[in-house]
């Protein structure tokens, strides 16, 4: 089970760097998740972001049977992720080619793992806060996907307004931003289990420090 939580963490964080731009490194103040549904924690004396997510204190093996079942879920049936299909958008609008075919991969990808991700019923309050802040950044992208549909043709002939793809940058980095407190929940986790010695963290803290700790 570590070697495949192992090639999965490996895999979304490096699709999520490919594309990251300039203004990506924005701060949005995304603390004001505190209005999660799960209450935050007192802090862990292990833990570099104190003031986010719940204090790590389940049993270990509900941690992990929890963590393992979150990314079974978030896995396509064809093995590729969520932030593949993506990329694979940012990539098609960044070359104003073939947007409209990416556009529905994505939209199809992320229908699918929303509605995986919603059906789960976790047995720690850790990976709650995960669920929670996973489906805010994946509704944030949803909805900054979808708002470019009424401009893929202009996009594609190089007639848009300059402020849609600012708008749509905007947009993706408030939820990379939301994911990344789903991250650094799972980094809590893992720091506070046996499996700190089997990842190699440093991806994850990478996506922590673009996307949250970025001023």
């Amino acid at each position: 089970m570590f070697f495949i939580i192992l090639i999965f963490l490996t895999s979304v964080i490096s699709a999520c760097h490919q594309h990251t731009r300039s203004d990506d490194m924005t701060h949005n103040n995304v603390l004001a998740s505190e209005q999660s549904e799960e209450p935050l924690g007192s802090s862990s004396p292990i833990s570099p972001w104190p003031e986010v997510g719940v204090s790590v204190s389940s049993e270990e093996t509900l941690l992990e049977q929890d963590l393992a079942t979150f990314l079974q879920a978030i896995t396509m049936e064809n093995g590729e992720d969520y932030f593949f299909y993506l990329s694979q958008l940012e990539n098609a609008i960044d070359v104003q080619m073939t947007i409209s075919h990416h556009y529905n991969r994505y939209l199809t990808s992320a229908f699918e793992v929303t509605n995986d991700v919603k059906q789960l019923e976790f047995k720690t309050p850790e990976m709650k806060f995960v669920k929670h802040h996973y489906l805010q950044g994946v509704s944030q992208h949803v909805k900054t996907v979808e708002m470019i549909e009424p401009h893929i043709n202009a996009i594609n002939s190089d007639t848009h307004p300059l402020s849609i793809i600012s708008e749509f940058n905007g947009g993706i980095t408030l939820g990379n931003e939301e994911i990344a407190l789903a991250f650094i929940q799972i980094l809590k986790i893992i720091k506070k289990t046996d499996m700190n010695t089997e990842i190699d963290l440093r991806l994850l803290e990478e996506h922590v420090q673009l996307y949250y700790e970025a001023s």
